[in-house]
Formats: structure tokens, sequence, C-alpha cells
């Protein structure tokens, strides 16, 4: 039975990943690579597309390399304990504006990007494969799954709602501001991944293939509950992917920059923050939901009807981050969940 310290540490793990480097990667850093840092807007969208292309390819390698890893500190947890410092470090350098010319400046945000996409890579694959082998027990995995939902959006709340104060606290040219909140949250991104290696533990043995093949790649596309579940993973991170980047320049070009009520500045960080914590109640419940509806299977595919009902008509904007996102946490947790138990047992 792990104890209530475990569940925290591995959340820290998702709140680090989820919800501080990867919330400002999809949120702020189209918004800043134009408005801030000077690339054009074509650099920036070739840059996150080059970036994804590279994660296909780094993806199943970095889960083979993974699954082969023997240490003392077990298979997954030394890449969480050893990575935290180089994901902080880069995330921090990402955020800084050096005084290059255009094409430096290209250089340096394809070379730092691509290299934070490799080294968060390195740790968010073996912290997904973590989960199945810290316990075999189904209802015990929701429950690290929630707490790893509640972990992620809570941080990320925090974050986005902060970010536009903690610019003002600062205070400074938008690049000042920038580099000194990369700072200050790359450190916290490390402090966190960090603790979720040192405070998880590997309790089953993985199945070690003992030479590399392409093999269980190809037997995964005969695994049909996996396929449906990638099928999944790639709609729902479609949508949140669009949602996210187009937020700052909502904000931006048509609303006009910061909106100011009665002294509250509410920029496109707040503003995508109105759904964070509808996502963490959901994901938090959705272990009892299960439990209450009586499988997996049919948790899944209420949650889903619920969320595409919702999501309909006005609700598909930006502003569906409450009714729409609430439903889609409690599928994603037990997505999480679910794609565990599929890829362990076939």
């Amino acid at each position: 039975m792990a104890s209530l310290k475990e569940k925290i540490g591995y959340a820290l793990g998702d709140a680090a990943a989820g919800g501080i480097t990867w919330k400002v990667m999809s949120i702020a850093f189209p918004l800043f690579f134009t408005n801030v840092f000077g690339l054009t807007v074509a650099d920036t969208a070739t840059l996150m597309l080059v970036a994804r292309m590279f994660d296909v390819i780094t993806d199943p390698l970095m889960g083979s390399l993974a699954d082969r890893t023997q240490s003392r500190w077990g298979t997954y947890r030394p890449w969480l304990i050893f990575g935290a410092l180089p994901l902080g470090l880069i995330f921090a350098l990402l955020l800084y504006t050096p005084d290059f010319g255009p094409v430096g400046k290209r250089i340096y945000a394809y070379t730092l990007y691509l290299l934070m996409m490799a080294v968060y890579t390195a740790v968010n694959v073996p912290y997904g494969s973590l989960l199945g082998v810290m316990t075999d027990d189904d209802n015990e995995k929701n429950q690290f799954s929630s707490f790893r939902m509640v972990g992620a959006y809570a941080m990320g709340f925090i974050t986005l709602l902060s970010f536009p104060y903690l610019q003002k606290m600062v205070g400074g040219t938008p690049a000042h501001q920038y580099a000194v909140l990369g700072a200050a949250l790359g450190a916290l991104a490390t402090i966190m991944t960090l603790a979720c290696g040192l405070l998880t533990k590997e309790r089953l043995k993985p199945v070690r293939a003992e030479k590399f093949s392409f093999k269980p790649f190809a037997d995964l596309f005969k695994n049909k509950p996996w396929i449906y579940l990638t099928l999944i993973g790639i709609c729902t991170n479609f949508f949140n992917g669009f949602r996210y980047a187009v937020a700052g320049y909502l904000m931006e070009y048509c609303l006009h920059g910061d909106v100011t009520v009665s002294g509250l500045i509410i920029n496109y960080t707040v503003f995508m923050t109105f759904g964070e914590v509808t996502c963490m109640i959901f994901g938090a419940l959705s272990p009892k939901f299960t439990q209450w509806i009586g499988s997996k299977r049919k948790a899944f595919t209420v949650a889903g009807i619920i969320c595409m009902v919702r999501s309909n008509g006005p609700f598909i904007y930006l502003g569906s981050r409450c009714p729409g996102s609430a439903h889609l946490r409690g599928c994603r947790t037990l997505f999480t969940s679910a794609l565990v138990h599929v890829c362990r047992c076939g």
C-alpha cells in the first residue's frame, strides 16, 4: 500500500512537467518568441512543427532506452533524478533573450527548444512508465493518476494565474521579466522533479527485452485498445494544443492586450486558468466516479460523451475551459491509468 507521501511525490512530477514547463511552453512560448524574443511568426510556427516531428522519433526511442535502464535507483526513477537539473536549466535559458542578430536568435531558439524537447522526453516518458512499476493494484493506479492530475492542474493554475502579477513585480522590459521568471520557474521545476524521483518507489520489475528490436513497436499496432487510446490522445492533445497556442494572440490582437478589472490584471495566462480548478476537481473525483459507475470503460465513455456534448457550439470556443475541460480531465485521468494497463497486458 503506497503512502500519502509517495502519492504526493508522484504528483510533483507532473506538477513540474505539466503544471510549469509544459504549460508555459504551450501557452506563453508562441507569443514570447514572436513579440519579445524577435522571431517571425513563420519561424515560430516552423519551430513548433519541427519540435513535434522530433518528438515522434525521440519518444519511442526514449521508451525503449528507459525500459533497459538498470541502476541502484531502479529503472525509471534515475531519469527523473538526473534529468531534473537539465530540465530546469534549459527551460530557463529558453526564456532568456540573447543580444544576437536574427540568424543568431534563430539558431539559439531552435537549438534550445529541441534540446528542451529532448530533455522533457527523457524525463516525462520514464515518468509516465513509472506508474506501471509502482503498483499492480488497479484502484491504486487510479489514485496515483488522480494525484498526478491534481498536481499538474493545481500547479498549472498557480503558474498561469500568478504569471502577469509576477511580471509586474519583476518590472523592467518584457525580456527581463521573462528571463527572471524563467530562472525562478526552472528552479522550481528542478526541485519538484527531483523530489518525485526520490519519494517514489519501484515495486515491480519491468519486462526487459534482451536486445533492441522494432518488433515491440509493430506489436502495439495489433493491440486494439492501445490504438483506440492513442487516437483519443491525439485528438485531445490537438484540441489542447490549438487552444493554448492561440490564446495569447486572441488576448493581444482581439482584446488589445491586458484587461484590467477593478485592479486585477487579466491577460492570456489568467484567461487560461479558468478551467484549471475545474480540471483539478474532476481529476480528483475520477476514481470515485469510476467506482460509482462500475468500470473504467463505462466511466470513460460517459465522460467522453458529456465532454463532446458540452464542447459543441459556443463551447468549442476558447471560453469552453470550464464545462468542456472538466469532463475532458476525467477522461484524461482514466486515459493515463488505462494506457498503463493495456500496454502491460496487451
